[in-house]
């Protein structure tokens, strides 16, 4: 029995000291010597050993065998569900059925309310793993969040410094499991409840992630729409595009003055989202849209060349022609052999034209790049500076120099840093001759 104490002592002391792999031999030694009189915690030093050195599906083996004498043990459960963790849900998936099997074995061996355990991040990561299908799954997605209770779910975040020097800070499980949760409602046409839950984690998180905010209020907006307050949807879509210009919250804005009757709304923000950033294949709705507002003002040739766009898309990333596109394009005569990149180029014109229709241009000359080469500045004829995104330059970035001398639009602007709005130059050109001396 001495012996058996004796390095009992030995392999605890040397597991304590983070000497794993001595711990390892000694408790290797203890099991195969004296199995019988070893209990729970010889056998969770011993795949503690194993798991601290990653030997993960060893230690895996050792749990399945010790759960069979001790599943009671909070300790053997724990670690159990920790190997299964790292063997089977954290690394990339190549048997989804294998996957769904292993969670769910964890889910029975551990219990969120123990912080501890690999519950939250299990369901965390089932949840990333279905967001990503191809046909976005809600109810599946709901069923996940509700295996989670949001009052138990941490707020603390965790960050890194990037090589840049960049500190990255990752959303909490909290405003992860928000994320999620009204995803799914409002994509299973659950939109009163989206949009308390959407107001329930405005009130709780005073900071979010990712712009959160945004994509929170978005979803209490478009839920409204759904709903039928398309005023109260415009209100907040309006408010949040003046703080994130995104080509979608533009389309969504287009869409419902379309729905209200607005033509000439609709149209203006359809454009702008037809202008703005963003892969041209993701932004059909807004070419679709554009053509059924030209289409309908009798603009037949502006129509005619978004139905020949929307075309050559689909045709080049190898999307579906259904038969009201083909019908459409026969009733057009359309030519089918237009390249997008081609067609891009002659519609640009066409959206600047209707963007700036009846506005002032001005002329000025580029007075400054800032050193990122992403923005800067150009001056008008009264010595006015605007900002402006070299994304904006329509001639190229190798032409966009220091007293160049370009034409502009000025529009609205909002500059995150000072919060506060401002005037900004868009659309700049090159001008043959140099107005501003």
């Amino acid at each position: 029995m001495s012996d058996y104490n004796e390095l009992k002592r030995e392999a605890e002391s040397l597991r304590k000291a983070n000497n794993h792999q001595m711990a390892l031999t000694a408790y290797e030694k203890l099991l195969n010597l004296y199995e019988n009189q070893c209990n729970e915690w010889e056998h969770w030093g011993y795949a503690h050993s194993l798991y601290k050195l990653k030997r993960y599906k060893e230690a895996l083996s050792a749990l399945r065998n010790a759960y069979v004498k001790f599943q009671n043990s909070p300790k053997i459960r724990n670690l159990y569900a920790w190997s299964i963790y790292q063997t089977e849900i954290n690394k990339k998936i190549d048997n989804e059925e294998i996957y769904i099997k292993a969670a769910k074995a964890i889910f029975k061996l551990a219990k969120q309310s123990d912080e501890y355990s690999p519950y939250t991040i299990t369901v965390l990561k089932l949840l990333d793993h279905f967001k990503q299908k191809p046909n976005y799954p809600s109810e599946t997605i709901l069923q996940l969040t509700e295996l989670l209770s949001p009052n138990e779910l941490s707020t603390k975040t965790l960050s890194y410094t990037d090589e840049k020097g960049k500190t990255i800070e990752f959303a909490s499980h909290k405003e992860q499991w928000y994320m999620y949760r009204t995803k799914a409602l409002y994509e299973n046409e659950r939109y009163a409840e989206c949009i308390d839950v959407c107001q329930e984690i405005l009130k709780q998180l005073k900071i979010l992630h990712y712009a959160n905010e945004i994509w929170f209020k978005r979803r209490i907006a478009l839920s409204n729409a759904a709903l039928g307050d398309i005023e109260k949807a415009l209100k907040i879509l309006i408010e949040l595009l003046s703080k994130k210009k995104e080509w979608f919250i533009e389309l969504e804005i287009a869409q419902l003055y379309n729905d209200r009757g607005d033509k000439k709304a609709a149209l203006k923000y359809a454009v702008d989202a037809a202008l703005n950033v963003g892969d041209i294949d993701k932004k059909i709705g807004a070419y679709q849209l554009l053509f059924e507002l030209l289409e309908k003002n009798n603009k037949i040739g502006e129509a005619k060349t978004h139905l020949e766009f929307i075309f050559a898309i689909k045709r080049e990333f190898g999307y579906k022609i259904d038969q009201e596109l083909n019908a459409l394009c026969e009733k057009y005569n359309i030519d089918e052999t237009k390249k997008a990149k081609q067609l891009k180029a002659k519609l640009e014109i066409i959206w600047a034209e209707l963007k700036f229709e009846g506005k002032e241009m001005n002329y000025g000359i580029i007075d400054a790049i800032l050193e990122n080469g992403k923005a800067g500045f150009v001056k008008d004829e009264g010595g006015n500076s605007f900002y402006f995104l070299l994304r904006d330059f329509k001639n190229g970035l190798k032409l966009a120099v220091k007293n160049a001398a370009v034409t502009f639009y000025v529009v609205d602007g909002f500059n995150k840093k000072k919060n506060r709005s401002t005037k900004n130059a868009v659309n700049v050109r090159l001008y043959t001759q140099n107005v501003v001396q």
